[in-house]
């Protein structure tokens, strides 16, 4: 029943933490806080239905949820263009698998420090005891939270790199050569020569790698890009910053020359009254106070 528990709050975890976060960063003008809050509680009662249900066949159920809700989540409560909602989607994604790997690779360790625990590994730990079950779902909390943080962090301060193109380029050799291992897995299941494989897996890997080296050329062409707009951004700043300096310069130049023509008349005024004394007192203070009368 712990791992049963600890599997649940899990798939909550993988649910609700990603969706607040990012709302916080990229929020829709239509949704409120309020909104995710109450999307939060149904999904955490939504999965009750994973506690009495053994962790080994509800896993096998899990992504049904995952990906739907998901979508639904980058879709209806951030803000942005469409394209950019579909990008955090696979991005999101791919992270996972990178948090997957991370979390295999400390859960083996653990393994091999305490061997006496008997912990299986991420594919078939939720087949395994509580201990496997907690621990996995623990690390991958974890170190999810742990590589989301630095993820977010990175698109904040890297929108730019945020393409369709660029993320087709780069994510997409990633994911295919899962997904043609598994094609692959499935097809050595018959008794097929060899070469059949390796024919379309030599084609294939180059196909990946082309388009690998594309994305790279366009995550050059992006940094380039991005080099020359910051470049003119600061030209534009610098040029406000000096209009900011020179329209300060001309309100004090303003003020000097109405101060100054209000010295003037109150002199003439003074002389037309023949207040001579008057006036060469005024002029003393005026030059001892360099041109300011309290």
């Amino acid at each position: 029943m712990v791992g049963r528990f600890f599997y649940y709050l899990l798939n909550v975890f993988f649910t609700i933490v990603p969706l607040n976060m990012l709302f916080r960063i990229f929020p829709s003008e239509k949704r409120k806080s309020r909104d995710v809050y109450l999307a939060s509680i149904f999904y955490a009662i939504f999965f009750l239905w994973m506690l009495p249900v053994p962790t080994a066949i509800a896993s096998r159920y899990t992504m049904i949820f995952i990906y739907p809700f998901t979508a639904f989540n980058m879709f209806f409560f951030l803000g942005g263009s469409k394209s950019f909602k579909f990008i955090l989607f696979c991005l999101y994604f791919n992270v996972l698998m990178l948090i997957e790997a991370t979390s295999s690779l400390i859960l083996s360790l653990i393994g091999l420090l305490f061997p006496r625990l008997h912990i299986t590994g991420i594919f078939v730990a939720f087949e395994g005891n509580d201990i496997s079950i907690s621990l996995l779902c623990t690390i991958e909390m974890i170190v999810y939270l742990i590589i989301f943080s630095v993820v977010i962090r990175f698109i904040s301060t890297h929108a730019y790199l945020l393409r369709l193109s660029l993320l087709i380029s780069l994510l997409l050799p990633i994911l295919l050569p899962m997904i043609l291992n598994n094609i692959f897995t499935i097809l050595s299941q018959n008794s097929l020569p060899t070469y059949i494989y390796l024919i379309p897996a030599l084609i294939s890997s180059f196909l990946i790698f082309r388009l690998f080296r594309h994305g790279i050329h366009l995550l050059k062409d992006s940094e380039k890009e991005n080099a020359i707009e910051q470049h003119r951004l600061l030209t534009v700043q610098q040029e406000i910053d000096h209009l900011h300096s020179l329209d300060q310069e001309y309100q004090k130049l303003y003020v000097w020359n109405h101060d100054m023509a209000n010295h003037l008349l109150a002199l003439s005024l003074l002389s037309e009254q023949e207040k001579y004394d008057q006036a060469l007192s005024y002029m003393k203070q005026l030059q001892e106070n360099g041109g300011n009368i309290k």
